[in-house]
């Protein structure tokens, strides 16, 4: 009688193909130990792809598994190999449980497979790629993904060919490298079986968790490095004369000069002032009031006025400037240069709770600002203007303030009650009584009249209602905005403390596609509110006084910089202050995308540059809220957690595009948003749309922990980017995988 071995050596040496690849599972009736696994950098030039390798225990009872990662992205040197295990691995197989062990790869060259054309008895695919493959004729190469279908009572245990774990070479291409989308390849006979290419699956949305969408958010941000001269302060920008005080120009002995206009030369320091025969000559000398003069600058973009000379310009206060030169309409005066002096960053920190970006520079000699409290404000809601009052504030037009969250308290009407339609839920409306009686009804619009408690809903069609018919509502299933909270956020009605909530309403007034029920007043109270708030424009804000009023006054613009009115526009009462005023110090400007950043967002995956053109300090004067020997600290806005729900999304797996209906959102183009874990529901036409399908998924799927930038935008949809899965993938030849396994028999 013949003995079966105990023992047998196992090499495993397969290709590594693109995605996710299932490299050994445990046989029946073995149990294995992975003595030893690599992967070897095989690919043609320079590069470095990388690999995540892990076991995956699966239970045979019930499917779920669990996913150990061994190790995470690492790196495979050109002409090198990793080594991934080196001792004991021990994988399993019995009537609880199945191992396994996966291996996936990020390298150069990958691109998805649009259509496949597969010839039997020969052999020969030919693949139709999205973009340009690159590969010339000759290029060794790995498939993965490739779906078809074979006629029934074939055989055949899977929908996926050819065999990845097999490399393939390029034998014709269409058109030439660089441009041919088309390629063919030898990938072996199918023993007389014909094989039809599936490509694309329809994804069709079904559900979204609440909190799917992240955007923002405290993640911890590590500093990577900065550009040389990251950090810059002064400079010859650009001066656009805005207007003159009255007498701005005081005359040594007596007399004074009113401007009509005025240029600033910051490389030479010369002011040259324009006014009809002055009479002034070089005998003359000459001062200019304390923010006599306005003028614009390029550092902000020209976006705010700036008045000249302040208290930190090296003129301010002189009556001795000398004439230098002279026309009968023109005369100038030198105040200074403003230089251009650039600062490196070795080291950086960012705190998303509070905005403060903390600054290595070396030793250096910029000012901060200061801390005062406000004794009193008076705020216009029509034209968003404050003016503050704190006693001889030494303030110009120009230099930047930021109040503290919730530090200026007001009365004033809580809200009009006005509401704007956002959604409604399928079915939201009952039919009680009438012809239509036991009917559902969606409305696709909805107008509230708060004096009147009249609601009225729309429909896509004609809704056979009458004015003495019934209906009832479902608990929060018409969603609108507020005014109370300037419709910074969406709410859900009737709730279940409304008077409408489960109570039969007759419908008052009907139309062909709407009807008016009766479902209570929503009142304004009087109630003392604390600004700014979260949604406020001007909350952790720093904004630019635009007038001096008095020595006491000044103003600033607190509903952004076109003071578009508010929606509350009831009179608002000063009640006191709580909380403090910060006055910006001397301004910097961060050059655009010249400090790197990881964030935890995507467990520090990926690098960051900023400030991005989306950052509120892009290409624009940051003040300095703080300073040390060797750091300044600004504030670049703060990082808040919003979570959005969609309501609908559309996914196209040729592209990639993946559209999310939000309703209203503040997302921009540029911002990186987060989708959670097996958040968004979708049904497939691949089962004929049976079960819904999690996503993304946790080790598969390119949007998996990780940010994900909005591509596109509109009022109530935003577009990302998460990964094309248009009908499989193909790359070049870059890694190989090599292990050593023992196998011991249990039977």
């Amino acid at each position: 009688m013949a003995v079966a071995p105990v023992n047998k050596f196992l090499t495993v040496a397969v290709p590594v193909a693109p995605g996710p690849q299932k490299l050994y599972e445990v046989p029946t009736g073995v149990s294995s130990i992975l003595l030893f696994a690599q992967v070897s950098n095989v690919g043609i030039g320079v590069s470095y792809p990388a690999v995540t390798f892990w076991h995956r225990r699966t239970s045979r009872s019930t499917g779920n598994f669990r996913d150990t990662r061994v190790i995470r992205d690492i790196q495979v040197p050109p002409n090198d190999a990793v080594v991934l295990i080196d001792g004991r691995l021990v994988l399993e197989k019995d009537a609880i449980k199945v191992d396994e062990i996966y291996v996936d790869a990020k390298q150069s060259g990958i691109v998805s497979v649009t259509g496949a054309e597969y010839d039997e008895p020969s052999g020969i695919v030919t693949v139709t790629t999205l973009t340009p493959h690159n590969f010339p004729v000759g290029q060794e190469i790995t498939l993965s993904g490739l779906e078809f279908i074979c006629p029934s009572g074939s055989g055949i245990t899977t929908s996926f060919f050819p065999d990845p774990q097999q490399s393939y070479v390029v034998d014709t291409i269409v058109n030439g490298v660089g441009i041919s989308k088309t390629f063919s390849a030898n990938i072996g006979s199918s023993a007389g079986i014909a094989h039809t290419y599936v490509g694309n699956s329809v994804h069709n949305f079904v559900s979204a968790a609440t909190s799917s969408i992240i955007s923002g958010g405290a993640y911890d941000h590590k500093f990577v490095r900065a550009t040389d001269g990251s950090v810059i302060q002064g400079g010859d920008y650009t001066h656009t004369f805005v207007s003159a005080l009255a007498g701005a120009v005081k005359v040594t002995g007596g007399g004074n000069v009113t401007p009509t206009t005025a240029t600033y030369d910051g490389a030479t320091g010369n002011l040259v002032i324009t006014k009809s025969s002055h009479g002034l000559t070089d005998a003359n000398t000459v001062g200019i009031k304390t923010d006599g003069i306005t003028f614009q600058c390029t550092m902000d973009g020209g976006v705010t006025d700036h008045a000249y000379p302040r208290r930190s310009d090296p003129k301010y206060n002189a009556f001795n400037l000398g004439i230098t030169t002279f026309t009968d309409d023109t005369f100038t005066v030198n105040v200074g240069v403003s230089t251009i002096v650039n600062y490196n960053v070795s080291n950086a920190s960012y705190a998303p709770t509070t905005g403060q970006l903390t600054l290595n520079i070396g030793a250096h000699s910029l000012k901060s600002g200061v801390t005062t409290t406000v004794q009193s404000a008076q705020y216009s809601p029509v034209t968003g203007i404050m003016t503050v009052t704190i006693a001889d504030h030494e303030y110009s037009v120009g230099e930047r303030v930021k109040f503290d969250a919730e530090s200026l308290r007001f009365n004033c009407p809580y809200g009009n009650g006005i509401h704007t339609f956002v959604s409604a839920q399928p079915n939201a409306v009952n039919v009680q009584s009438g012809a239509e009686s036991g009917n559902q009804k969606t409305p696709n619009g909805s107008t509230y009249v708060p004096s009147t408690g009249l609601l009225t809903l729309s429909f896509g069609s004609a809704h056979g209602m009458s004015t003495s018919d019934t209906i009832t509502l479902d608990n929060e299933s018409i969603k609108f905005t507020c005014d109370a909270d300037s419709h910074a956020t969406e709410h859900e009605y009737p709730r279940s403390d409304d008077p409408i909530a489960g109570v039969t309403t007759a419908v008052t007034v009907t139309s062909t596609t709407a009807f008016t029920i009766n479902v209570g007043q929503s009142v304004g109270t009087k109630s003392t509110k604390a600004y700014p708030r979260v949604n406020d424009y001007a909350y952790n804000r720093w904004l630019p006084i635009s007038k001096v009023v008095t020595t006491d006054t000044f103003e600033v613009q607190v509903l952004g910089p076109n003071g578009t009115p508010s929606t509350n526009t009831d009179i608002h009462t000063w009640v006191d202050a709580v909380g403090d005023m910060k006055k910006g110090g001397e301004s910097i400007k961060i050059a655009a995308n010249s400090l790197v950043f990881t964030c935890d967002m995507d467990t520090h995956n990926s690098e960051h540059s900023y400030p991005r053109t989306t950052d509120p300090y892009y290409n624009t004067s940051i003040p300095i809220v703080s300073t040390t020997s060797d750091t300044i600290t600004v504030n670049v806005g703060i990082s808040s957690l919003v979570y959005h729900k969609p309501t609908d999304a559309d996914y196209n797996p040729a592209n990639g595009d993946l559209v999310l209906t939000l309703g209203s959102h503040k997302l921009m183009v540029g911002k990186n948003v987060k989708i959670a874990t097996g958040s968004l529901g979708f049904t497939c036409d691949k089962d004929n749309n049976t079960a819904t399908k999690l996503y993304p998924r946790a080790n598969i799927d390119p949007a998996y922990n990780t940010s994900v930038s909005v591509g596109a935008t509109t009022l109530n949809t935003v577009t990302l980017q998460i990964g094309a899965q248009p009908g499989g993938l193909v790359a070049p030849l870059q890694m190989e995988f090599l292990a050593s396994i023992l196998e011991n028999s249990t039977t």
